[in-house]
């Protein structure tokens, strides 16, 4: 099972990700924002990112271009967070419980609309219970960051949290998915959504 649609990015751990440069396009995601993903890991003993724009240096530099991070934390849960305009404040949640397999195909997807301030996340098409992550508050606006988009990886002081393992189909929009839009993306399955033609 090497892909889950056509063909997927095999990550293995140490050093891969793949990186989209900053584009105007994203500027309008500071009200709203879906990201979904196939993803199947090899271990789930470390944290290990799906899907950033996320750049953070140490406090004397002070660089914090932060928008929206999802990654899985040891054990197998999810967390997703987004970022305020001081790319400080921040708002977020994790799963309840852990919703990763090692060797296992899953669909995640993850949504934040400022005007409800709920942050949620989707397992194979369907919400799962989540808790608030630590230090959250009221955002009044995405930020806007210039961070690229990393697929597998974040920049925390440096790159790190590599995922190891396959990641097929990535997605980003700048509205809230609705439930059965996400539902409808899970089950086309292996049919995916960008696979070309034979």
């Amino acid at each position: 099972d090497t892909a889950k649609v056509a063909q997927s990015f095999n990550l293995d751990g140490v050093d891969d990700y793949v990186s989209v440069p900053d584009d105007p396009i994203f500027t309008s995601q500071t009200s709203a924002v879906t990201l979904d993903s196939w993803v199947n890991p090899n271990s789930i003993d470390t944290y290990q990112t799906i899907l950033s724009k996320y750049h953070f240096e140490d406090s004397n530099g002070r660089i914090t271009e932060d928008s929206w991070l999802l990654f899985a934390q040891p054990g197998g849960q999810i967390s997703f967070i987004v970022y305020g305009t001081d790319g400080l404040s921040h708002r977020g949640v994790t799963t309840t419980n852990a919703v990763l397999t090692p060797g296992v195909w899953k669909f995640v997807a993850a949504t934040f609309d400022i005007q409800t301030q709920t942050p949620k996340i989707y397992i194979d098409g369907v919400e799962v219970p989540t808790v608030l992550y630590d230090g959250s508050s009221i955002l009044t606006e995405i930020n806007d960051s210039t961070a690229p988009i990393l697929i597998g990886t974040d920049f925390t002081r440096q790159l790190g949290n590599f995922w190891n393992g396959r990641i097929d189909e990535v997605e980003i929009f700048n509205n809230v998915l609705a439930d059965s839009e996400i539902q409808k993306i899970f089950i086309a399955d292996s049919a995916g959504k960008c696979k070309e033609p034979p």
